[in-house]
C-alpha cells in the first residue's frame, strides 16, 4: 500500500506550488507518485465549481447556513469520485499520493460558514482512506493577499468565494487549531522563507514519514538529493 500525503493551507500559501515541486522531486528519485488536486481537474470537479458559484449567487446573503451545507456536499461528491477513480488504485499500487488540498480542506472552510464537524464527517464516510501526513503550509495574511493579487485563474469568481480577507483569517485560524490539536500528523511550515528553503523542510517531513512507513527502497543517491 501507498501514502497519501496531503497538502494544506489557505489561498495565497503557495499548495500547489510546493505540491508539483514535491511531485517532481520524488519522481526524480524514482518513487512512483501521483499529484491530485480538489477540486478535480475533471469534468466532474468542473461542475462542482460551476454549482458552488450558482450556490453562493443564489444563497450567499439570505441562507449562508445553507450554502455551506452545500458546498460541502459538492466537494463530498468530486472528493468521492476522485478515490474511488484515482488515489484507492494508486495506493493499492503503492504509489505516493499528493494531494492539494484534502478533507480537512472542507472542514476549515465550510467550517468558517458554521457547518457542524459531524455533518462534514458524515458526507465523507465514503473515503476510506485519510492522509497519514497533512502538511498545513501558512503565510502572514498580508503576504497571502499580496499574493492573492497576482493570482491567474479561469475561476475568479470561484476564486473570490473563498478568497476574502475575513474568509481567510478564520480559515487560518481553523488550519492552526488543527495543528495545535494533533501535532503528530499535521505539520506547519511558514512559508514566509525563499521557496526552495520550504521546499526543502517539505521534503523533508515527507522523506521522513515515508521512511517510517517502509515506502522507500533502498538508494544511495536519495538522501542527498534535497533540493537545494
Amino acid at each position: 500500500m501507498g501514502a497519501l500525503i496531503a497538502i494544506e493551507g489557505i489561498s495565497g500559501v503557495g499548495k500547489t506550488k510546493h505540491s508539483r515541486l514535491l511531485e517532481n522531486w520524488l519522481k526524480k528519485n524514482h518513487v512512483p507518485t501521483l499529484l491530485i488536486s480538489e477540486p478535480s481537474a475533471s469534468l466532474f470537479g468542473l461542475t462542482i465549481k460551476k454549482a458552488i458559484i450558482e450556490c453562493n449567487r443564489l444563497y450567499h446573503k439570505t441562507n449562508p447556513k445553507r450554502v455551506a451545507e452545500l458546498e460541502a456536499m459538492l466537494f463530498a461528491a468530486d472528493r468521492v469520485y476522485q478515490y474511488y477513480t484515482m488515489t484507492l488504485p494508486a495506493l493499492k499500487n503503492g504509489k505516493v499520493m499528493i494531494s492539494d488540498r484534502s478533507v480537512y480542506s472542507s472542514h476549515v472552510y465550510q467550517g468558517v460558514r458554521g457547518l457542524n464537524q459531524k455533518t462534514i464527517t458524515t458526507l465523507n464516510k465514503p473515503i476510506l482512506e485519510r492522509p497519514s501526513l497533512v502538511i498545513i503550509l501558512d503565510v502572514d495574511l498580508n503576504l497571502a493577499a499580496k499574493r492573492l493579487e497576482s493570482k491567474r485563474s479561469g475561476f475568479r469568481e470561484f476564486d473570490a468565494i473563498f478568497d476574502s480577507g475575513e474568509v481567510l483569517k478564520k480559515a487560518r485560524k481553523n488550519y492552526l487549531a488543527l495543528v495545535r490539536k494533533n501535532p503528530a500528523k499535521f505539520k506547519l511550515i511558514r512559508t514566509q522563507k525563499p521557496l526552495w528553503e520550504t521546499q526543502k523542510r517539505i521534503q523533508q517531513l515527507v522523506y521522513s514519514h515515508l521512511k517510517k512507513r517502509g515506502c522507500l527502497r533502498k538508494r544511495r543517491d536519495f538522501n542527498h538529493l534535497l533540493c537545494r
